[in-house]
């Protein structure tokens, strides 16, 4: 006897892949109600500054959104469909469209007013620049 290990995804892509091609086709409003995507973010530190890198391809730089509230940064924004031509046959459509939304939570060490973010070739880079962290004081009361 041989063992399968379950795949719910897999049997979620045969669902879809056996749905009424009208409703599915060429990212029709019944199936966009259903997707939401989250770009891959790479998260890394240096000694000056923390650097969130995400994977943005197919989206315009006015498209896209950066936030910072209450020590949460928000990357947000949204991929447009491209509708070419309705003559065209879709025969599959992997690629996700629509609103996205990253959120992270900041240390305290990071500088909320020195923050710069780059897009290039559908990298958006933002730089978070750490800030001196003032060290505990202890203050000894007398006891009267």
């Amino acid at each position: 006897m041989t063992l399968t290990k379950w795949n719910p995804f897999k049997e979620m892509e045969n669902f879809f892949e056996n749905y009424p091609a009208g409703l599915r086709g060429a990212r029709g409003e019944a199936a966009k109600m259903f997707e939401t995507w989250t770009p891959t973010v790479d998260i890394s530190e240096t000694a000056k500054e923390f650097l969130i890198t995400a994977e943005l391809p197919g989206i315009k730089k006015d498209d896209i959104k950066i936030e910072i509230d209450h020590g949460i940064l928000t990357l947000s924004g949204e991929r447009h469909f491209e509708k070419e031509d309705d003559d065209k046959k879709h025969h599959r459509i992997e690629r996700f469209f629509g609103n996205f939304t990253r959120s992270f939570t900041l240390p305290e060490t990071v500088n909320n007013n020195n923050i710069e973010a780059d897009f290039k070739n559908g990298l958006l880079t933002v730089k978070l620049f750490k800030t001196e962290v003032p060290k505990p004081e202890t203050i000894k009361v007398k006891i009267a």
